[in-house]
C-alpha cells in the first residue's frame, strides 16, 4: 500500500464510514471543526502490538467522534501495522481525549486508557515510532519510563505511550503549550530583572547593566576616588594637585627628602656658610665658606670680599664694605669717636710706593703708569681708586696722623677711641649711600696674612631722620686655605678650600726641580731631546739635551796627511802635507828652464799619491 493510498483512505475515514460497518457514533464532520493534527497510530491489545484489522476513534467527554482511523498500513521495519487520522478539535489546545479501539475481525469494542491531548496543526507519532494506544483491559502493557505522565506502575511492556512531562507555567522561559503534565521544578525562569534571552527588562542609558544594577560612583582611573566596580559615572571624580598624589605623597621626590621635586629650592644649604639660603631645601653646591663672619648691629654687618689672589706676591686682595639696612643708610665715619677700631693682619699690609692713605690718592694716570698701584692698601667712604673726576667733600683724615704713617708702614689700624682718630665724611657729601648691592666701601687691603678686628662706624638708619647711630662691628678670617695634599701650598690646618691652591709645573716639584733626572742634567728625563750635541760634528743638533751616539765627527779622512783623524767620518778639507825638499828653482824636466813643460808636468801628477 503506498503513500497516495493511505492518504485517501484517511480522507474517506473523515467524512464516511468508507463502506465498512463501524460502530454506531465513530464519524466526524470536519466542517464542524476550526483546528485539525496528524496522528501517526499503532495498537495494543493483550500484549500484542500491531494488531491487523484494528480501529481506533478518539472522543471527547460529551462521547462526540473526534477522529477515527485504521492500523492498515503494514511497516516491515517494526512488523506492526499502523495508521494515520486526522484530529479535529475548535480549542487550539484540548486535553484528555480518550480513545477507543475496535477489532474489526471480531466486531469487538475494546476499552483505551490511552489519552491524547489536542494541539493544533501538531503531529505525533511517525511510521517508525508510531503513538500506541493500548488496550484498558491490559495491566502489563503501558508506559514504563517513571518520569512519564502516564507512567504504568503494571506494566512490563512498553508501548511506547510515555508522555514526558513539561513546563506548563506561561511565565516560565520553557513554557511548552502542548505539554499535559509538569514535573516539579520543570519550569525556568529568568534572572531577576532580566528577560528569558538574558537581556534587561530595564536600561535607560542602554549599557547593557540593567537599572538595577547600576553602581553609581567615579569611573576615571586616574581620580583619587576611582570605584573599580562603578559602571555609572556621578561626575563625583577628584584628582590629586601636583606635584602631589592622592595620599599627599610627591609624584617625584629624587632625593626622599620629603619636598617635591618641583618644589625643590636650590641654594647653599649650610648654616656656617658665607651664603647660606634659609629658604634652601636642596644644595646646589654653590656653599661659599671663605668668608668673613661679621656681627650685626642695627642692620649692619660687614662684608670682607677676596677681590683677587696673586702668584707671583702671594697677597690677597680684601675689599671691606659696610652692609646697610636700606638703600637710605648712610656711613659718615670711621673711627672719630670713643670706641675703639682694630684691624690686623697676621703679616703685614702691602703698600705701594706711590700709594696713598686713601683711596682718592691714587690718580687715573697712577694706575696706568703703573699698574701695580691696584695691590696698594688704603681706606675710603665709597670712593674708588684712579676716578677720572674725583667727587666733592672727599673722605679726610680725623684726630691724630699716627695711624696713617704707621698704616702706610703696613702695619695694622688703630684707632683708640679716645680721641677722634679715623677717617670721615661732611653732612654736605653725597658720598656714604650704598650701591645697588646695599654696600659702602670703605677699605681695600692686601696681605698674605688672615685678617681679624673690630670697626667703630658712625652711621645712620635713615639719612632723612637725622638720627646718627654708634655702630660697633667685630669679623673674623675665615679657616680657609689650600686643602690639597697634592698642592705646593697646602694647609693642613684649613677647614675649606679657597681655591687657591697652587701646584707645579709638569715634571717639577715645588721647588722647581726635575722629579726624574737620570742623567742629572738638569733637564727633566720628560724634556730630554736625544740627537748629536758634539758641536763640531757634521750632525749637531743644538736643540738637543741627551747624546744618543749619532754624530758624525768631522776632520781629515787623508791618511797620508799630516793631521790624518781616525775617527773623522767626514773630510772637512782641512788635511796639511809634508812636501819633499825641491830645488828653488822647480824645473821638473831638468832642461833648466822653468817653462810650460815643467807645468805640464805638475798638472799630469796632481791628486795622485805621493810616497813619502
Amino acid at each position: 500500500m503506498n503513500f497516495l493510498k493511505a492518504i485517501s483512505i484517511v480522507t474517506c475515514l473523515v467524512v464516511s464510514t468508507c463502506g465498512f460497518a463501524q460502530p454506531e457514533g465513530w464519524t466526524v464532520n470536519p466542517n464542524a471543526f476550526q483546528f485539525t493534527m496528524s496522528l501517526t497510530f499503532s495498537t495494543e491489545v493483550n500484549g500484542i502490538t500491531g494488531m491487523e484489522n484494528m480501529w481506533v476513534g478518539f472522543f471527547d467527554a460529551n462521547g462526540i467522534c473526534r477522529g477515527v482511523g485504521e492500523a492498515s498500513f503494514f511497516n516491515p521495519g517494526t512488523g506492526w501495522y499502523t495508521g494515520l487520522m486526522l484530529v479535529h478539535s475548535n480549542q487550539a489546545v484540548e486535553s484528555d481525549l480518550e480513545a477507543m479501539l475496535w477489532n474489526a475481525s471480531s466486531d469487538e469494542i475494546i476499552a483505551s486508557s490511552t489519552e491524547l491531548t489536542f494541539v493544533a496543526d501538531g503531529s505525533v507519532g511517525d511510521f517508525g515510532t508510531p503513538f500506541i494506544i493500548q488496550a484498558a483491559e491490559d495491566p502489563l502493557v503501558g508506559c514504563t519510563n517513571p518520569l512519564a505522565c502516564n507512567y504504568s506502575e503494571t506494566a512490563i511492556t512498553d508501548n511506547g505511550s510515555c508522555i514526558l512531562p513539561a513546563c506548563m507555567d506561561e511565565s516560565a522561559c520553557n513554557f511548552d503549550p502542548t505539554a499535559v503534565c509538569e514535573a516539579e521544578d520543570s519550569c525556568t525562569y529568568p534572572e531577576p530583572h532580566y528577560d528569558c534571552n538574558g537581556n534587561c527588562l530595564n536600561d535607560a542609558d542602554s549599557d547593557g547593566i540593567c537599572d538595577e544594577f547600576e553602581v553609581i560612583g567615579c569611573m576615571e582611573p586616574a581620580a583619587c576616588n576611582y570605584n573599580a566596580v562603578a559602571t555609572e559615572s556621578d561626575c563625583s571624580c577628584t584628582f590629586p594637585s601636583y606635584p602631589y598624589d592622592c595620599d599627599g605623597e610627591c609624584f617625584l621626590d629624587s632625593d626622599g627628602d620629603g619636598v617635591c621635586d618641583g618644589f625643590e629650592i636650590m641654594g647653599c644649604t649650610s648654616t656656617d656658610a658665607c651664603n647660606y639660603q634659609m629658604d634652601a631645601t636642596e644644595d646646589d653646591g654653590t656653599c661659599e665658606f671663605c668668608c668673613f663672619a661679621s656681627t650685626e648691629d642695627n642692620g649692619f654687618s660687614l662684608h670682607i670680599e677676596l677681590l683677587d689672589a696673586t702668584d707671583e706676591m702671594g697677597l690677597n686682595r680684601y675689599r671691606m664694605y659696610v652692609l646697610t639696612p636700606s638703600a637710605n643708610s648712610r656711613v659718615l665715619a670711621v673711627g672719630s669717636g670713643d670706641l675703639a677700631t682694630l684691624i690686623t693682619s697676621t703679616d703685614a699690609f702691602h703698600q705701594e710706593e706711590f700709594g696713598g692713605v686713601f683711596a682718592h690718592d691714587i690718580s687715573q694716570e697712577l694706575l696706568e703708569s703703573s699698574p701695580s698701584l691696584q695691590w696698594d692698601s688704603w681706606v675710603t667712604i665709597g670712593v674708588e681708586p684712579g676716578l677720572p673726576t674725583l667727587p666733592e667733600n672727599l673722605p679726610y683724615p680725623t684726630g691724630s696722623p699716627v695711624w696713617q704713617m704707621l698704616f702706610e708702614l703696613g702695619e695694622n689700624i688703630y684707632l683708640s677711641g679716645n680721641g677722634s682718630d679715623g677717617w670721615a665724611i661732611d653732612a654736605a657729601s653725597n658720598l656714604g649711600y650704598p650701591d645697588e648691592d646695599s654696600r659702602v666701601l670703605i677699605a681695600q687691603l692686601s696681605t698674605v696674612g688672615e685678617l681679624s678686628g673690630q670697626v667703630h662706624l658712625v652711621a645712620q638708619s635713615d639719612a632723612a631722620a637725622s638720627e646718627v647711630e654708634s655702630i660697633v662691628l667685630s669679623f673674623t678670617s675665615p679657616n680657609c686655605g689650600c686643602t690639597d695634599e697634592a698642592a705646593c701650598n697646602y694647609s693642613a690646618s684649613a677647614a675649606h678650600d679657597d681655591g687657591q691652591c697652587v701646584y707645579p709645573e709638569e715634571g717639577l716639584d715645588c721647588n722647581g726641580d726635575c722629579i726624574a733626572d737620570e742623567d742629572a742634567d738638569g733637564v727633566c728625563d720628560a724634556d730630554e731631546i736625544a740627537g748629536c750635541t758634539q758641536a763640531t760634528a757634521f750632525n749637531f743638533n743644538a736643540e738637543a739635551t741627551d747624546d744618543d751616539g749619532s754624530c758624525l765627527p768631522m776632520g781629515c779622512t787623508y791618511s797620508a796627511a799630516t793631521n790624518y783623524d781616525a775617527d773623522a767620518v767626514i773630510d772637512d778639507q782641512s788635511c796639511l802635507f809634508e812636501f819633499v825638499e825641491m830645488l828653488s828653482c822647480p824645473d821638473l824636466d831638468m832642461d833648466g828652464v822653468v817653462g810650460t813643460s815643467d807645468l805640464l808636468l805638475f798638472l799630469t801628477s796632481f791628486g795622485n799619491t805621493c810616497s813619502p
